[in-house]
């Protein structure tokens, strides 16, 4: 019975797509040519579900609506609302997640699960409400509610420019080339990215193949993957100090890194495959800052990575991490309201860990517009590793990195001597790691 009425509504062929997808950086779709049934094949592929008839059949065995304590508002925004949640709804919060659509409206509107930070479980509320609700109606009466206020966009914040040094001929590109707030494309089709990783959680060993080493003449620092060929990072771990010219960065300044990824069967680290890097990319306003607040406040970087060679990606073979943002109904000092736990992990130097990554867990002490401070430990070579929070819905769990890690600042009264902080995930960053056409 299950799988006749979803195929009635979803064409079963949609969903063979999900092994043929193109690059993320290559389709977008506008609304009108989205499909509901396009639109489902992309929250599958996002969210791993492979068997939606499987998927729709177990949401019905439960004995309560899975969707009970969320608050669901209509987001899609395509002309006019149409008064309901549908596969359109939670394509359109993937699509803001990858940085491709900028919501109008208060951004309290994208969390349904109402844990103070947009990421996929809020996507799988909303799949799961319109399995339940619209293609079962399960409850006819369910009614979302309207969007919020309108914000209030800031151009200078939203609009933002960046660098791009090639490691190849080691040169800088001769402008900075400008993100600007992107029309409403909806995710037509991407590679499917695969977040889970074989890890465990003072410090402890991290068996986390998601978290790379950063590698330099000098050292090293920590990225992350974020797709096939996106590493996050911080900015200090790929380039210099030295103040630009005339507002340019020199070649001279961007350090030539490496990276090594790492497997792990149990607690047994691999060798370290070496993954070429193709190019750099960081903030004009980080070159440029004029203190430590507004360089960590535009402190993210890029590393842009080749293909891995045999027949995996680099998502499939190490997984990769999902951006969230933060809302402000997280308390914005520790203790003081809704607190957020964080896991902090990265290749620390001073302890007993190497060559393994270590991890560290605590609380969201602080954040702003551009930075967060945390409780969790902290060592050098860290620098440029996630800080990310669980979340989860309906049993299904999410790693959600709010923030890069970038270096500490003093406890002041928190009670901690010092508090590790970082470069924030807002909108302006996904666009930039996730719908970036300069890479």
């Amino acid at each position: 019975m299950f799988k006749k009425m979803i195929a009635s509504m979803i064409s079963v062929t949609m969903l063979a797509l999900t092994s043929s997808m193109l690059s993320a950086d290559a389709l977008s779709s506008t609304p009108q040519e989205l499909t509901e049934s396009m639109a489902l094949n992309q929250i599958c592929a996002e969210l791993g579900i492979t068997d939606i008839d499987a998927y729709a059949e177990e949401l019905l065995t439960r004995d309560t609506d899975p969707c009970s304590t969320c608050t669901f508002v209509d987001i899609y925004t395509s002309g006019s609302s149409n008064g309901k949640i549908d596969s359109m709804d939670a394509n359109y919060l993937l699509s803001f997640l990858n940085g491709m659509v900028n919501y109008p409206y208060v951004y309290t509107d994208l969390d349904p699960t109402q844990d103070h930070i947009v990421d996929r479980a809020d996507v799988q509320a909303l799949l799961d409400c319109y399995i339940y609700h619209e293609i079962f109606g399960m409850h006819t009466t369910f009614v979302p509610n309207s969007h919020g206020l309108t914000r209030t966009v800031d151009t200078t914040f939203e609009n933002r420019s960046y660098w791009k040094y090639d490691c190849d001929t080691h040169t800088v590109s001769n402008t900075a080339y400008t993100l600007s707030l992107p029309s409403n494309t909806l995710l037509s089709s991407m590679e499917p990215r695969n977040s889970s990783e074989a890890r465990s959680s003072g410090f402890n060993k991290a068996y986390d193949s998601r978290v790379v080493k950063v590698v330099t003449n000098s050292g090293y620092g920590t990225g992350f993957i974020l797709s096939d060929h996106v590493i996050a990072t911080t900015a200090h771990c790929v380039y210099t100090s030295s103040p630009p010219v005339n507002g340019k960065p020199s070649a001279s300044s961007f350090i030539n890194v490496s990276v090594n990824a790492y497997t792990y069967s149990e607690t047994t680290q691999s060798q370290p495959e070496s993954i070429p890097v193709k190019s750099i990319h960081i903030s004009n306003n980080y070159v440029n800052a004029t203190d430590g607040n507004e360089a960590t406040d535009f402190g993210y970087a890029l590393i842009v990575v080749d293909d891995i060679p045999g027949s995996q990606t680099l998502t499939q073979k190490y997984g990769c991490f999902n951006p969230g943002l933060l809302l402000n109904g997280v308390s914005t000092y520790y203790g003081d309201g809704v607190g957020i736990d964080v896991t902090h992990t990265g290749f620390a130097g001073g302890i007993n860990m190497a060559p393994y990554p270590a991890t560290s867990t605590g609380s969201l002490y602080y954040f702003n517009t551009g930075r967060y401070t945390t409780t969790a430990a902290h060592q050098a070579g860290m620098s440029g590793s996630p800080v990310y929070t669980t979340t989860s819905f309906n049993a299904n769990t999410f790693d959600t990195v709010f923030g890069i890690h970038s270096g500490f600042v003093s406890g002041g009264s928190s009670g901690f001597t010092s508090l590790e902080r970082g470069s924030l995930m807002t909108r302006p960053v996904f666009q930039f790691y996730f719908n970036n056409p300069y890479l």
